[in-house]
């Protein structure tokens, strides 16, 4: 779970930095 939630932290990341 700890890689997954590594991911979902990242693709959050992104997303503010899009916006």
């Amino acid at each position: 779970m700890g890689i997954l939630f590594n991911l979902e932290l990242v693709l959050h990341q992104e997303v503010m930095s899009y916006e």
